[in-house]
Protein backbone atom coordinates (compact mmCIF):
# COMPACT_ATOMS: atom_id res chain seq x y z
CA UNK A 1 0.00 0.00 0.00
CA UNK A 2 2.87 2.38 0.71
CA UNK A 3 4.03 1.88 -2.87
CA UNK A 4 0.58 2.90 -4.11
CA UNK A 5 0.68 6.02 -1.93
CA UNK A 6 4.09 6.98 -3.33
CA UNK A 7 2.94 6.43 -6.90
CA UNK A 8 -0.10 8.60 -6.23
CA UNK A 9 2.12 11.26 -4.70
CA UNK A 10 4.45 11.29 -7.69
CA UNK A 11 1.50 11.64 -10.03
CA UNK A 12 -0.01 14.54 -8.10
CA UNK A 13 3.15 16.45 -7.26
CA UNK A 14 4.91 16.07 -10.60
CA UNK A 15 2.10 16.05 -13.14
CA UNK A 16 -0.11 18.77 -11.70
CA UNK A 17 0.99 22.40 -11.91
CA UNK A 18 0.63 24.54 -8.80
CA UNK A 19 -2.81 26.10 -8.59
CA UNK A 20 -4.50 23.33 -10.60
CA UNK A 21 -7.82 22.14 -9.21
CA UNK A 22 -9.70 19.45 -11.08
CA UNK A 23 -12.88 21.50 -11.28
CA UNK A 24 -11.03 24.46 -12.77
CA UNK A 25 -10.14 22.99 -16.11
CA UNK A 26 -11.83 20.86 -18.74
CA UNK A 27 -8.92 21.10 -21.16
CA UNK A 28 -6.85 18.53 -19.32
CA UNK A 29 -6.94 15.05 -20.81
CA UNK A 30 -9.97 13.36 -19.17
CA UNK A 31 -8.36 9.96 -18.76
CA UNK A 32 -5.31 11.43 -17.04
CA UNK A 33 -7.47 13.68 -14.89
CA UNK A 34 -9.65 10.76 -13.79
CA UNK A 35 -6.54 8.86 -12.79
CA UNK A 36 -5.24 11.82 -10.80
CA UNK A 37 -8.60 12.16 -9.07
CA UNK A 38 -8.27 8.58 -7.90
CA UNK A 39 -4.71 9.27 -6.72
CA UNK A 40 -5.96 12.21 -4.69
CA UNK A 41 -8.75 10.14 -3.14
CA UNK A 42 -6.21 7.46 -2.20
CA UNK A 43 -3.97 10.00 -0.50
CA UNK A 44 -6.86 11.52 1.42
CA UNK A 45 -8.06 8.08 2.48
CA UNK A 46 -4.68 7.08 3.90
CA UNK A 47 -4.11 10.49 5.43
CA UNK A 48 -7.36 10.08 7.35
CA UNK A 49 -6.19 6.65 8.50
CA UNK A 50 -3.14 8.31 10.05
CA UNK A 51 -0.41 7.66 7.46
CA UNK A 52 2.17 10.41 8.03
CA UNK A 53 3.55 10.37 4.50
CA UNK A 54 0.08 10.70 3.00
CA UNK A 55 -0.74 13.50 5.44
CA UNK A 56 2.41 15.38 4.45
CA UNK A 57 1.72 15.03 0.72
CA UNK A 58 -1.92 16.03 1.18
CA UNK A 59 -0.71 19.14 3.02
CA UNK A 60 1.49 20.01 0.06
CA UNK A 61 -1.47 19.58 -2.29
CA UNK A 62 -3.56 22.01 -0.24
CA UNK A 63 -0.69 24.47 0.13
CA UNK A 64 0.19 24.58 -3.58
CA UNK A 65 -3.28 23.97 -4.98
CA UNK A 66 -2.56 20.64 -6.62
CA UNK A 67 -5.81 18.83 -7.30
CA UNK A 68 -7.69 21.15 -4.93
CA UNK A 69 -8.06 24.87 -4.41
CA UNK A 70 -5.32 26.36 -2.24
CA UNK A 71 -6.29 26.14 1.40
CA UNK A 72 -3.62 27.19 3.93
CA UNK A 73 -5.80 26.11 6.86
CA UNK A 74 -6.11 22.55 5.56
CA UNK A 75 -2.44 22.55 4.55
CA UNK A 76 -1.44 23.38 8.11
CA UNK A 77 -3.88 20.87 9.58
CA UNK A 78 -2.41 17.94 7.66
CA UNK A 79 1.15 19.16 8.08
CA UNK A 80 0.76 19.26 11.86
CA UNK A 81 -0.72 15.75 11.87
CA UNK A 82 2.34 14.45 10.02
CA UNK A 83 4.78 16.47 12.13
CA UNK A 84 3.27 15.13 15.36
CA UNK A 85 4.29 11.67 14.14
CA UNK A 86 7.89 12.93 13.82
CA UNK A 87 7.80 12.60 10.02
CA UNK A 88 11.02 14.40 9.13
CA UNK A 89 9.93 16.11 5.89
CA UNK A 90 6.87 17.49 7.66
CA UNK A 91 8.94 18.72 10.60
CA UNK A 92 11.40 20.44 8.26
CA UNK A 93 8.60 22.08 6.26
CA UNK A 94 6.97 23.27 9.49
CA UNK A 95 10.28 24.79 10.59
CA UNK A 96 10.57 26.62 7.27
CA UNK A 97 7.07 28.01 7.75
CA UNK A 98 7.94 29.19 11.27
CA UNK A 99 11.09 30.85 9.93
CA UNK A 100 9.24 32.61 7.12
CA UNK A 101 6.03 33.33 9.03
CA UNK A 102 4.05 31.54 6.34
CA UNK A 103 0.67 29.98 7.32
CA UNK A 104 1.87 30.18 10.96
CA UNK A 105 3.02 33.20 13.01
CA UNK A 106 6.75 33.80 12.56
CA UNK A 107 8.67 32.10 15.36
CA UNK A 108 12.43 31.83 14.88
CA UNK A 109 12.91 30.04 18.20
CA UNK A 110 10.52 27.24 17.23
CA UNK A 111 12.13 27.01 13.77
CA UNK A 112 15.56 26.68 15.38
CA UNK A 113 14.31 24.03 17.83
CA UNK A 114 13.05 21.86 14.98
CA UNK A 115 16.08 22.50 12.74
CA UNK A 116 18.43 21.55 15.58
CA UNK A 117 16.55 18.35 16.38
CA UNK A 118 16.68 17.26 12.74
CA UNK A 119 20.26 18.46 12.27
CA UNK A 120 21.47 16.41 15.21
CA UNK A 121 19.81 13.40 13.59
CA UNK A 122 21.94 13.98 10.49
CA UNK A 123 19.41 15.75 8.25
CA UNK A 124 21.59 17.71 5.79
CA UNK A 125 18.84 20.11 4.75
CA UNK A 126 18.15 21.03 8.38
CA UNK A 127 21.89 21.38 9.05
CA UNK A 128 22.13 23.85 6.18
CA UNK A 129 19.13 25.83 7.42
CA UNK A 130 20.50 25.91 10.96
CA UNK A 131 23.81 27.20 9.59
CA UNK A 132 22.00 29.92 7.64
CA UNK A 133 20.18 31.07 10.79
CA UNK A 134 23.50 31.16 12.65
CA UNK A 135 25.04 33.34 9.95
CA UNK A 136 22.28 35.94 10.15
CA UNK A 137 21.33 35.58 13.82
CA UNK A 138 17.78 34.35 13.22
CA UNK A 139 16.57 32.82 16.48
CA UNK A 140 20.14 32.32 17.72
CA UNK A 141 23.09 34.63 18.39
CA UNK A 142 25.03 35.34 15.20
CA UNK A 143 27.93 32.90 15.13
CA UNK A 144 29.99 32.27 11.98
CA UNK A 145 31.99 29.46 13.58
CA UNK A 146 28.83 27.60 14.55
CA UNK A 147 27.40 28.19 11.09
CA UNK A 148 30.46 26.73 9.41
CA UNK A 149 30.29 23.66 11.65
CA UNK A 150 26.80 22.89 10.39
CA UNK A 151 27.56 23.82 6.79
CA UNK A 152 30.50 21.41 6.87
CA UNK A 153 28.41 18.58 8.25
CA UNK A 154 25.85 19.07 5.49
CA UNK A 155 28.52 19.57 2.83
CA UNK A 156 30.24 16.34 3.78
CA UNK A 157 26.95 14.57 3.08
CA UNK A 158 27.03 15.97 -0.45
CA UNK A 159 24.42 18.69 0.04
CA UNK A 160 25.19 21.15 -2.77
CA UNK A 161 23.84 24.31 -1.14
CA UNK A 162 25.99 23.70 1.93
CA UNK A 163 29.03 22.98 -0.22
CA UNK A 164 28.52 26.30 -2.00
CA UNK A 165 28.13 28.24 1.24
CA UNK A 166 31.17 26.56 2.76
CA UNK A 167 33.17 27.49 -0.34
CA UNK A 168 32.10 31.13 -0.01
CA UNK A 169 33.19 31.07 3.62
CA UNK A 170 36.66 29.81 2.68
CA UNK A 171 36.91 32.36 -0.09
CA UNK A 172 35.98 35.23 2.20
CA UNK A 173 37.45 33.92 5.45
CA UNK A 174 34.12 33.94 7.29
CA UNK A 175 34.14 31.58 10.27
CA UNK A 176 37.16 29.75 8.83
CA UNK A 177 40.69 30.64 7.83
CA UNK A 178 40.72 32.04 4.31
CA UNK A 179 41.79 29.32 1.89
CA UNK A 180 41.21 29.79 -1.85
CA UNK A 181 42.15 26.23 -2.77
CA UNK A 182 39.66 24.86 -0.27
CA UNK A 183 37.05 27.22 -1.71
CA UNK A 184 37.64 25.84 -5.19
CA UNK A 185 37.34 22.29 -3.88
CA UNK A 186 33.87 22.90 -2.43
CA UNK A 187 32.71 25.05 -5.35
CA UNK A 188 33.59 22.23 -7.69
CA UNK A 189 31.72 19.62 -5.67
CA UNK A 190 28.60 21.77 -5.75
CA UNK A 191 29.08 22.76 -9.40
CA UNK A 192 29.28 19.11 -10.41
CA UNK A 193 25.78 18.74 -8.97
CA UNK A 194 24.55 21.47 -11.35
CA UNK A 195 24.32 24.11 -8.62
CA UNK A 196 24.31 27.21 -10.84
CA UNK A 197 25.74 29.69 -8.30
CA UNK A 198 28.66 27.34 -7.68
CA UNK A 199 29.26 26.90 -11.40
CA UNK A 200 29.45 30.67 -11.80
CA UNK A 201 31.73 31.06 -8.78
CA UNK A 202 34.01 28.29 -10.02
CA UNK A 203 34.15 29.98 -13.41
CA UNK A 204 35.32 33.17 -11.73
CA UNK A 205 38.02 31.28 -9.84
CA UNK A 206 39.33 29.85 -13.10
CA UNK A 207 39.11 33.20 -14.89
CA UNK A 208 40.98 35.03 -12.13
CA UNK A 209 43.34 32.21 -11.16
CA UNK A 210 42.16 32.29 -7.56
CA UNK A 211 42.83 29.00 -5.77
CA UNK A 212 43.51 27.32 -9.07
CA UNK A 213 45.69 27.88 -12.12
CA UNK A 214 44.13 30.39 -14.48
CA UNK A 215 42.29 28.62 -17.30
CA UNK A 216 39.98 30.71 -19.46
CA UNK A 217 38.58 27.72 -21.32
CA UNK A 218 37.63 26.06 -18.06
CA UNK A 219 36.15 29.34 -16.83
CA UNK A 220 34.02 29.61 -19.96
CA UNK A 221 32.85 26.02 -19.52
CA UNK A 222 31.51 26.65 -16.03
CA UNK A 223 30.05 30.02 -16.97
CA UNK A 224 28.24 28.34 -19.86
CA UNK A 225 26.80 25.61 -17.67
CA UNK A 226 25.49 28.22 -15.21
CA UNK A 227 24.17 30.41 -18.03
CA UNK A 228 22.25 27.46 -19.46
CA UNK A 229 20.36 27.39 -16.16
CA UNK A 230 19.49 31.06 -16.51
CA UNK A 231 22.23 32.52 -14.28
CA UNK A 232 22.37 36.17 -15.36
CA UNK A 233 25.86 36.93 -13.97
CA UNK A 234 27.22 33.92 -15.84
CA UNK A 235 25.65 35.14 -19.07
CA UNK A 236 27.25 38.53 -18.56
CA UNK A 237 30.64 36.96 -17.77
CA UNK A 238 30.50 34.96 -21.01
CA UNK A 239 29.75 38.11 -23.01
CA UNK A 240 32.67 39.91 -21.42
CA UNK A 241 35.01 37.02 -22.20
CA UNK A 242 34.13 37.35 -25.87
CA UNK A 243 35.59 40.86 -25.90
CA UNK A 244 38.91 39.84 -24.38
Amino acid sequence: MKTRIRKAAVALLLLLPAGYAFAQSDAHDKQVEDSLREDFKLLRKWARKGDAEAQYILSDCYFNGKGVSKNPKNALKWLLKAARQDFSPALYTLARFYEAGEIVPQNYEEAIRIYRTLAEQGDAEAQCSLAYCSVYGYGVPQNYWEAMRWYRRAAEQGYAEAQYNLAMAYQGGFGVKQDFEEAVKWYKLAAEQDYADAQYALGRCYEEGEGVEQDLEEAAKWYRLAAEQGHEDAKEALEKMKTK
